[in-house]
């Protein structure tokens, strides 16, 4: 403040000057001044007045120029100094912390100016105005400033809104940009693009254009920051959600778990599942823990961030209603094992991921499909099940009983018609049987394999058939071998011979008779048979046979053979002596014998019997034999009596020799003298040199010749022996000839004696007559022919064709997908290979055939739907041929239906109907995708999905909007690239709506008071707390007493009593002997009052010297079965004592013997008997009495059965569906009563909780506890009632889905408008109560009306559900303008 000095200046008379200082000038010094001299004495003489004018300095103001009070390095700062005054007159000084500033400052007038900001340039400015003209006028300092200039300059933050490392189509992108302090600019820029100036990026709507590196940059004046760059990538291709599947399968049982988790590529997802369209839960995981046929349906998710969703593809969940049980398969099974078999069981349950567990007597074993017990034993005997499980969930299967014998038998052979030794040509039949059954029977003859067969027949025997024989019986692996029999087989057989002479038996039994040779003897005839003990007892007679003339005819030979010496005329001379003196009737001169010889030769070729000499035939007459005897056990053989030779013994003997030959002819006579004779035919052969004449019959011819075998060098042929071998069979000739040529050739040099033989070396194609020759000593016999010429060709494989099973269904392709078929076949030679489409040939410019020895390939480079058809392909060898169809379906994408028309609209709903598209795709239409567009945005939204009818109702339309509404057809191909549309579209109005709510009739849940439990006598000790039980139920909660003997116990500390949901208790603490009595419950509420009592009995414990009621049982058992009798004494020592019986405390009989005559299961129980005389009584010791049913299915006599006895539960709640915290109460009862049990409760057939002395089950629901509920009672641990029936407990969402609608909708209402609410829960659930209020004004009912609106009905409106003390509350507000 500028000082003024005033002087003052007064003169006085004596001349003294008086001075006065100055002081502070301020604005109160304003005004006139003058100064006035005085001397003494003289007058006062006045200067000029002076007018002060005093002014107030100005108040300098500093600011910064800027709307930031943070700096960065680097920045320019400017600071600007203002003085309301002439800025002209006024010069300006700078401060900072005090200090005025000289130097590193720009300062232009009233403006400061750093031009490059630095840290230690911060601090408190101020700065003062000081005059030009008067330099001691200087203002006040200014406020101090503080500049803030940072150390380090930071870059722009980026802040992302829902960032993902990738982002899709569609997607929004979201930056903002943020640098700390104020007055900055923000530039985005994209790949150093300058994009926008704004501190926000946003992109709405994604393209793969926008995959970039984004960055911003602050700018604030000339200073400019950039920030770290972002990269944002967006994918072109969209990704759907993908449904992870755990333990999936293609039909779940009910309780099974089903588990689907959903999953999106990178992060941020919210995922939402729904089940046919409607929503089911939120969370990436869906899991359904107690399936049940009302999951069957659709399940897909939608991953959702932000505005942008993505469906899953649809996962269909079946639930089938009946859980069937594992199928046991049984390989190779029997009733009965022996040890070392092999057992084989393959369990099977349908469906896919079961895993199985095998048991045997509950015992685990293993686990896997196959259960094989390689080698049993008895030990193995049991009960077999498997258990299919996958997951939790398990099911078992029927029990298979396996049983072992120890012993194993040794298969019996049966022996028909049996004798120990056999000759050929007769039958021997053995029969091999084996206990039990699948056994498969081998015969083998030593080591050597016969025949598989029960039963081994030899039809004919030979010698080679002698030897050891024995079966074997085998099943599966395991193999038993029978005991050995012994067939032996003979072909000589020892026979007695029986002699005839002119049919009067002679007295001869060797094969040789010798007879006197006399006349009579040379005419006779002989005959002779075989007889023997075994069988056959008997042989045919044989031919007749007469010496006529042999005796003559010997002693000719022997003449001539005597003079061949001598001249031919002395022998001709002999010869007519001989003849003239030689008399057949002369006996003295057949002084003779004669010899006869029998021999058994079963295998000579023989021929009729003839006469020699003369070629006359001797006739010979029938034998009539009567005296021949055939046995039960042979028959009479034909055999033929055969005359092999005469012996010649002595010059007048005569020998005959007979061969028993089987089906042969009698063989002529070989020989008659050792001795050559000139009588012989010297053309004879060698072989009949010395005998007479022998006649040779060649066989008939061979029988059924037939091919076996062709191929292309050789033809196997085969035949049967002739049907009469004649003079034996020495082998058979085989010749062939070409047909058109008569030249037959010879293929064996050799006779050969099989009937088979291979010509082989022939030419392929040769077509060839071949025919077949017996040959013995009578020659060749009459060929056997094929009856058509053989070609000599390759051997035809018969063609078959091996179609894949994946072919043997409809193969189907899409459209343009290529077409490889390989069918392979086999066939010999190469077959002929032909297709056909539709019984046409085949269009080979579309369709390619490959043909190889083994298969045939069809190929289609692209198939077209014109492709598809029934393709037929043929393979062909010769006359024979093979088929195969193969069905080729090529499928294409459907198109629009045909039509699409909207039906109606009404409310917020709209009806369609469309017809099926024209083309189908060439496969069935599996469904139909509706959208909706409103015509303000013109964007499509699906509204249903994979719909399979052919009209829909859309609901929740908006009102107010014009929808159009088009409709895609699908197949398994996918979707319709094109769309049918509705050519009228449905507005949905906005005035006129009447909204009818649905009329309910509220139900009235109040109950009078009911117990659900009632209480049960008790009995208690001295000092032992005991406690009383029931259940009670009734709405208003009823209010509950308890009094003792009718008298209110009320607040008594003695007495603790607890109502916790409906279970009331009553506590008795220590009781004495005056606490027994009768106690009573009474439940009392405004509809009634109900009550329950029971008997209390508190008994002391008596010192040991006090003596206790024996009692004595009679045939007394652990357990009884039903219908026994059960008797029990009761005895005091002392007279004038009362016996009284109780079980579990409830008195049963007042007598000393308390007998029970048929005993049941509800006789199960604690018996004891109390001995009383006056005031003083005494309790035994207590008995257990257990009655079980009878093990024989528990039979009476009247055939009636005893079951235990039954459960039932019941539930306080008529509704099956609850919501968590809600409680329900369980009651189990037991038939007949029940006092004494204790009741076991399962949830989904597992133990759940076991209660004793209470029936009651009080359940707080939760998630966890929903499940199928069942019970149980146990009586003693020896008697199990039935399981009772069951209650399934759902268990809903956190909280009823409460929807409040309003109508009107409108966001604000009119005075003298109508307004109705209504209040609905989405869920499937009832028995709820509705409440309305708003303040203190209550409602009841679903819905809620305002006839007029006013204004006083603005406010909150409350919709609040109950039931059984469970609230749920939701709340909308109305607000009501004039």
């Amino acid at each position: 403040m500028e000082r003024f000095k005033i002087f003052l200046l007064t003169v006085a008379v004596s001349a003294q000057v008086t001075s006065q200082d100055s002081t502070d000038v301020d604005s109160s010094r304003n005004g006139t001044y003058e100064c006035q001299a005085e001397l003494q004495g003289r007058n006062v003489t006045t200067a000029k007045p002076y007018l002060l004018r005093v002014k107030e300095l100005p108040h300098p103001k500093l600011s910064i120029e800027s709307k930031w009070k943070v700096f960065y390095p680097t920045e320019k700062v400017t600071l600007k100094c203002s003085i309301d005054e002439d800025s002209n007159e006024w010069g300006y000084e700078w401060f900072r912390n005090g200090a005025q500033l000289h130097e590193d400052i720009s300062s232009s007038g009233n403006t400061l100016s750093i031009s490059s900001a630095k840290a230690i340039q911060s601090g408190q400015y101020t700065c003062r105005g000081k005059h030009l003209t008067r330099p001691t006028v200087t203002t006040n300092q200014t406020e101090a400033v503080q500049l803030r200039i940072q150390d380090d300059t930071p870059k722009p933050t980026i802040t992302k809104h829902q960032w993902f490392e990738f982002f899709y189509t569609e997607e929004r992108v979201q930056l903002h940009c943020n640098m700390p302090g104020d007055g900055w600019e923000y530039h985005w820029h994209k790949d150093s693009n300058p994009l926008t100036t704004n501190p926000e990026l946003t992109i709405n709507s994604t393209s793969v254009n926008d995959t970039g590196v984004y960055h911003c940059k602050a700018q604030r004046g000339d200073f400019s920051v950039d920030s770290e760059t972002v990269q944002v990538r967006v994918q072109s291709i969209t990704p759907k959600p993908n449904i992870t599947k755990h333990q999936w399968f293609e039909f779940f049982y009910t309780k099974e778990r089903v588990q689907l988790h959903c999953n999106m590529p990178g992060v941020g997802w919210e995922y939402h599942w729904y089940k046919d369209s409607k929503l089911w839960i939120t969370n990436p995981e869906l899991t359904i823990d107690s399936a049940s046929v009302p999951d069957t349906g659709d399940f897909h998710c939608e991953a959702k961030r932000g505005n942008f969703s993505m469906d899953s593809e649809t996962v269909q969940v079946r639930v089938q209603n009946g859980t069937p049980k594992p199928n046991i398969t049984k390989h190779k099974w029997f009733k009965f094992f022996y040890t070392e078999e092999q057992v084989q069981l393959h369990c099977n349950m349908p469906g896919d991921g079961w895993e199985y567990h095998w048991h045997k007597d509950s015992n685990p074993l293993t686990t896997n499909p196959a259960l094989t017990i390689n080698s049993t034993s008895v030990s193995d005997t049991g009960d077999f099940h498997c258990k299919a499980k996958r997951g939790d969930f398990s099911v078992d299967s029927e029990t298979v009983q396996v049983r072992v014998q120890n012993n194993t038998p040794k298969p019996n052979i049966t022996k028909h018609v049996w004798f120990e030794l056999l000759y050929t040509d007769e039958q021997v039949q053995l029969h091999c049987e084996m206990q039990g059954v699948g056994w498969e029977y081998h015969w083998y003859k030593g080591l050597n394999f016969r025949i598989t067969n029960p039963t081994h027949t030899i039809n004919s025997t030979t010698v080679a058939d002698t030897g050891d024989y024995y079966c074997k019986a085998q099943r599966g692996d395991f193999s038993v071998d029978s005991e050995t029999v012994q067939v032996r087989v003979e072909d000589g057989r020892q026979w007695n011979y029986t002699w005839y002479m002119n049919r009067q038996k002679l007295d001869e039994s060797s094969d040789v008779l010798k007879v006197p040779g006399n006349e009579e003897t040379i005419k006779s005839e002989f005959k002779c048979k075989g007889i023997r003990t075994e069988r056959p007892l008997y042989s045919a007679l044989s031919d007749g046979f007469t010496a006529n003339n042999i005796i003559f005819k010997r002693k000719i030979l022997l003449a001539i053979s005597g003079c061949l010496v001598c001249c031919i005329v002395i022998l001709i001379i002999g010869c007519i002596v001989l003849k003239i003196t030689r008399k057949p009737g002369v006996k003295e001169r057949a002084t003779e014998d004669l010899f006869f010889s029998m021999k058994d030769s079963n295998n000579q070729i023989v021929s009729p019997m003839k006469e020699y000499m003369d070629d006359i035939p001797i006739e010979l007459e029938e034998c009539q034999e009567t005296e021949e005897l055939i046995t039960d056990h042979a028959s009479a053989i034909h055999e033929d009596g055969v005359i092999e030779g005469v012996k010649d013994t002595a010059p007048e003997d005569l020998v005959l020799s007979v061969t028993d030959s089987k089906n042969q002819a009698v063989s002529p006579i070989k020989d008659i003298d050792n001795s050559p004779t000139e009588l012989e035919d010297k053309e004879k052969p060698a072989s009949e040199a010395n005998g007479l004449t022998s006649f040779k019959v060649p066989t008939s011819a061979p029988q059924n010749l037939s091919v076996e075998d062709v191929n292309d060098t050789s033809v196997t042929l085969k035949w049967r022996s002739p049907e009469n071998i004649g003079s034996g069979l020495d082998g058979y000739t085989v010749e062939y000839c070409k047909e058109g040529s008569s030249e037959w050739v010879v293929a064996n040099k050799e006779l050969i004696t099989s009937n088979r033989i291979v010509i082989s070396g022939l030419t392929t194609g040769d077509l060839l007559n071949i025919r077949v020759v017996a040959v013995n000593a009578g020659g060749r016999s009459e060929p056997v022919s094929l009856a058509q010429p053989v070609t000599v060709r390759e051997v035809v494989d018969r063609p078959k064709i091996r179609l894949p099973r994946a072919l043997r269904s409809r193969y189907v392709k899409h459209v343009g997908e290529q077409i490889n078929v390989v069918i392979p076949f086999v066939g010999k030679p190469k077959p002929v290979i032909s297709w056909t489409k539709d019984g046409q040939p085949l269009d080979t410019k579309k369709v390619n055939i490959r043909n190889s020895d083994k298969d045939s390939i069809l190929f289609i480079r692209k198939s077209e739907r014109e492709d598809s058809g029934n393709y037929e392909m043929t393979v062909k060898v010769d006359s024979f041929e093979d088929k195969a169809s193969l069905i080729i379906q090529i499928v294409d994408l459907p198109g629009p239906p045909a039509s699409v028309k909207l039906v109606d609209s009404w409310g917020f709903n709209a009806a369609l109907e469309w017809t099926p598209p024209k083309d189908n795709g060439n496969t069935e239409i599996t469904g139909y995708t509706i959208q909706k567009a409103d015509k303000k945005t013109g964007e499509w939204f699906t509204v249903l999905e994979h719909f399979h009818r052919l009209n829909a109702t859309v609901s929740d339309l908006v009102m107010g909007n014009t929808y159009t509404f088009r409709v895609f057809a699908e197949n398994k191909v996918g979707r319709s690239e094109s769309a049918a549309v509705t050519k009228a579209a449905a507005h949905i109005q906005k005035t006129g709506i009447v909204y009818k709510p649905l009329e309910y009739k509220e139900h009235d849940f109040s109950e009078a008071p009911k117990f659900t439990a009632p209480l049960s006598d008790r009995a208690a000790t001295v000092g032992y707390t005991t406690k009383l039980l029931c259940a009670v139920r009734g709405s208003p909660k009823p209010k509950i007493e308890w009094l003792k003997n009718q008298m209110l116990i009320g607040d008594d500390p003695k007495y603790r009593q607890i109502n916790n949901q409906g279970v009331c208790s009553l506590e008795i603490r220590k009781p004495s002997s005056f606490d027994g009595g009768v106690y009573t419950c009474r439940a009392k509420n405004a509809l009634g009052e109900a009550t329950v009592a029971c008997k209390l009995e508190v008994k002391h414990v008596y010192s040991d010297n006090t003596p206790r009621p024996i009692i004595t049982k009679h045939q007394w058992f652990e357990f009884f079965y039903t219908e026994e009798r059960v008797q029990l004494n009761c005895n005091m020592p002392g007279v004038g004592w009362e016996y009284y019986w109780y079980k579990d405390s409830k008195l049963r009989i007042t007598n000393p013997e308390l007998t029970i005559d048929s005993a049941s299961v509800t006789d199960t129980g604690d018996y004891h008997c109390k001995a009383q005389r006056g005031d003083f009584s005494v309790d035994s010791e207590t008995v257990q009495v257990r009655v079980q049913m009878a093990v024989s299915a528990q039979v009476t006599s009247q055939d009636s059965t005893v079951d235990p006895p039954k459960a039932k539960l019941t539930v306080d709640s008529k509704w099956t569906e609850f919501f968590p915290n809600e409680v329900v109460t369980l009651q189990c009862e037991i038939e007949g009563g029940s006092s004494g049990w204790t009741f076991q409760w399962k949830r989904d057939a597992w133990i759940y909780k076991e209660t004793e002395n209470t029936r009651v089950l009080p359940i707080t629901v939760k998630h966890s506890e929903s499940g199928e509920y069942s019970c149980a009672g146990k009586l003693n641990d020896t008697v199990t009632s039935q399981q009772s029936n069951t209650f399934m407990l759902n268990v809903r969402g956190s909280k009823p889905t409460l929807v409040l609608k309003q109508d009107p909708s409108d966001s604000e209402i009119y005075t003298g408008e109508k307004v109705t609410f209504t209040c609905g829960i989405k869920e499937q659930t009832s028995q709820w109560e509705y409440l309305w209020k708003k303040g203190s004004t209550q409602g009841k009912g679903d819905t809620y009306i305002i006839s007029s609106a006013a204004p006083s009905n603005n406010g909150l409106y409350t919709c609040q559900i109950e039931r059984r003390g469970t609230t749920f509350s939701e709340s909308t507000e109305l607000i009501v303008r004039e």
